[in-house]
């Protein structure tokens, strides 16, 4: 059978289907990915429905789009995947966990995973191996893995040099040398999981768990530092952007969280850290500080505490319009290289170090040392080979960072500078010896080796993909600009602001410009100015704008223009009104006072006489609340038609008690006594009749009821009311009788 739409069926029996779904449905506070995903699996294999294939050539392999958050492998993370294999030695026995899915036969979905795969490799920059046509499965564990072999293969372009060969390629003989298993897998594949097309059609999510277990427990990426995992971070950002897609950082977390690294608690401080200081796209400040911080050993730990004072600092009063990146990268640079090392965390420098550069003692030093290491990372971004240049780089930024913080004697070169101005110059002169024996001027361009680098914000970086449009990443530039630091805090051309001292009532004003320079224009909003107003406009610093305004959220004054129907004279509405109290006030004229010869009474519910009252002296009008006079019926078959004039309402009966305590009476009862007039189907009994009443002064009529008779002390009050006739059965029908027997 060839399915060909997404209603394909699958063959598996309904009890098979609930209960691998309660399994995937488990809260995975309670159950985790890895335990669920052993539960499915073996049942699938109870069932014969998982098969394994030996030997499965790589190039029969694509990427699952559910892969990472949806955001398949990272080329990158394949080739330094690939990197960590050749270094340590491939195990086949690494590899027992392989798991893929069948390439599905539905056309929709079939469409969907090539053309998921062909955006991956365009993505790659050459790193990946093109889709070939003849695969059959798409990879769900082992993917990166599976990509970098089918890249070694395809004698792609590769970013790690451990691996490259003279011309930046992977090369098969080059990489299988001295390793057989290495080799036997470019050859021959390896085995691997498979799992139906069908699974997915029973279980849509089953793809999404498997490769969320799989990749939990991937221990190449279990070994990752802290920076290795902003890369990997940076990576997905980068593969995104290159697409022209709105970056989804969460979606880049996700995927970096997958593999479980040891700083997975606090992998979003990372991709902070990333998006807004990491350089821009590829997080060339990220990658640097991994580069030089390997030059000397192991990788320090920064710890979630440093990481976070340094990524959420603001550093003193000039910070509004300056995020401080150079800061930043220097005060991670530093711990990188930190002597002094507890429980695996770097504490040469720690928090209480950092938020002292906030006091405003500190603001002119702290954009001096800005300044100094902006300079050194100019230098070095227009070299053509930066990697020489870290190693000056990195002293640049901790010379910096020790002077600025007093703690010279305590870093690793245990030396004091004089000045940031002697440190920068140092600086140049160990840039001069690392890319020319001869001078700079061989290396440097003109208006790098001058000295005079503009903050171009030029990246400090290999990858030469540049930013997309819709991308959120923060290029270095950016963050020393006033017009993206007031947009970052929620401040554009445009908007509405007052003076927070004064408050709104003294002038609202809206952002007609944002400078470069760092002013804000803002022009005055207002319906009615003062007789001798003079201010229409007004330029204010950016600083003091961030500082002193406000975003205005109200509705702006309005000037009304009221049609003739909504005037007092011309509204219909208030026309009506007018001749609703009219009925309501004719009520009450024509109401009589019964107060003393009446009886009311609850349980049962009925009114009475109080005294004897002679024939046609009880005359009861409907008089009722204001609210209770509509020119629509209610749908209550007790409303009372009166008519004024030409105009007819409805009346309905007004609030009544409710309870015997007077005190639980509510304020809007009312005991008018026609409402309370009882019922009889007796003709004997009945000593009330409708009358029609006219007021002569208001033209009002109305039916109301008179006592057609003398009625008694403690007589009821009482109206006919047809009995309402019983049924009778098969009335109107034809019937049949059965005949007689004879």
């Amino acid at each position: 059978m060839e399915p060909s739409s997404a209603n394909a069926a699958h063959h598996y029996s309904q009890v098979l289907v609930e209960k691998i779904q309660s399994i995937i449905d488990k809260d995975p506070k309670v159950v985790g990915p890895i335990t669920k995903w052993g539960l499915v699996l073996d049942i699938l294999k109870v069932h014969k429905i998982a098969y394994v294939v030996d030997d499965t050539d790589p190039d029969m392999m694509l990427v699952h789009p559910d892969n990472r958050s949806k955001l398949g492998v990272n080329p990158f993370n394949a080739h330094r995947v690939g990197a960590y294999i050749h270094r340590v030695g491939a195990d086949m026995e690494l590899l027992t966990k392989a798991t893929c899915s069948e390439l599905s036969p539905i056309e929709a979905t079939r469409k969907r995973q090539i053309d998921f795969n062909h955006q991956l490799v365009s993505s790659s920059a050459g790193m990946l191996a093109p889709v070939s046509g003849a695969e059959r499965y798409v990879s769900l564990g082992c993917g990166h893995t599976a990509q970098f072999i089918k890249a070694v293969r395809a004698n792609c372009t590769t970013p790690q040099p451990s691996i490259a060969d003279d011309s930046g390629r992977l090369n098969i003989q080059r990489i299988t040398k001295d390793d057989p298993n290495l080799k036997r897998m470019i050859e021959r594949g390896w085995s691997w999981t498979v799992l139906p097309w069908q699974c997915e059609v029973a279980w849509p999510r089953i793809a999404d768990l498997a490769q969320s277990a799989l990749n939990a427990s991937n221990s190449v990426a279990s070994q990752q530092s802290e920076l290795e995992a902003a890369s990997t971070i940076a990576e997905y950002a980068h593969v995104q952007a290159s697409q022209d897609k709105p970056i989804d950082w969460d979606a880049c977390i996700s995927a970096a969280h997958a593999s479980m690294p040891p700083c997975a608690g606090y992998l979003n401080i990372l991709g902070t850290y990333v998006r807004l200081y990491g350089g821009g796209v590829g997080a060339p400040m990220v990658k640097y500080l991994d580069e030089f911080s390997k030059a000397f050993g192991e990788n320090r730990r920064l710890g979630e505490e440093f990481l976070t004072v340094v990524t959420e600092t603001s550093f003193n009063n000039s910070s509004v319009t300056k995020r401080h990146p150079h800061i930043r990268t220097g005060l991670l640079a530093t711990n990188l290289t930190s002597p002094k090392v507890v429980d695996g965390v770097a504490r040469l420098l720690v928090k209480s170090d950092v938020e002292r550069l906030k006091h405003k003692s500190q603001a002119n030093r702290v954009d001096e040392a800005e300044e100094t290491m902006r300079q050194g990372w100019e230098l070095v971004a227009s070299l053509a080979n930066k990697q020489q240049a870290y190693p000056a780089l990195g002293r640049l930024h901790t010379r910096t960072i020790l002077h600025l913080t007093a703690k010279a004697k305590s870093g690793f070169e245990k030396t004091c500078w004089s000045s940031f101005s002697a440190i920068l110059d140092e600086f140049k002169g160990d840039l001069a010896k690392a890319v020319s024996p001869t001078g700079v001027d061989d290396e440097l361009s003109p208006r790098a080796a001058s000295g005079l680098a503009a903050s171009s914000g030029s990246p400090l970086t290999q990858q030469a993909v540049p930013p997309s449009s819709t991308s959120t990443v923060v290029n270095i530039s950016d963050l020393s600009d006033p017009v993206w630091v007031a947009k970052q805090a929620g401040f554009e051309i445009g908007m509405l602001f007052f003076e927070r001292a004064v408050g709104p009532s003294k002038g609202i004003y809206k952002t007609t410009d944002i400078s470069k320079s760092g002013q804000v224009e803002l022009a005055a909003v207002t319906m009615y100015p003062a007789k001798h107003q003079t201010v229409v406009g007004v330029t204010v610093e950016i600083t003091d704008f961030l500082r002193k305004w406000t975003r205005y959220k109200g509705e702006l004054p309005a000037r009304l223009s009221p049609m003739e129907q909504h005037s007092p004279a011309g509204s219909e509405h208030l026309k009506l009104e007018r001749k609703r109290t009219q009925v309501f006030t004719a009520l009450l004229d024509t109401a009589m006072g019964h107060d003393e010869r009446l009886l009311y009474s609850m349980h049962p519910t009925e009114l009475r006489a109080n005294t004897d009252i002679p024939k046609g002296e009880l005359e009861l009008t409907p008089v009722t609340d204001l609210k209770c006079i509509k020119t629509k019926r209610s749908g209550g078959s007790a409303d009372v038609s009166v008519r004024l004039k030409k105009d007819t309402f409805y009346l309905s009966e007004p609030p009544r008690a409710r309870h015997v305590d007077p005190t639980e009476w509510n304020s809007d009862v009312v005991f008018a006594p026609l409402w309370w007039v009882g019922t009889t189907s007796n003709p004997e009994s009945v000593n009330m009749v409708e009358k029609k009443i006219t007021d002569k002064k208001t033209g009002l009529s109305f039916t109301g009821l008179v006592n057609s008779r003398s009625i008694d002390k403690h007589d009821r009050i009482l109206v006919f009311k047809a009995k309402r006739a019983e049924p009778v059965p098969l009335a109107g029908v034809a019937s049949k009788r059965q005949r007689s027997a004879p």
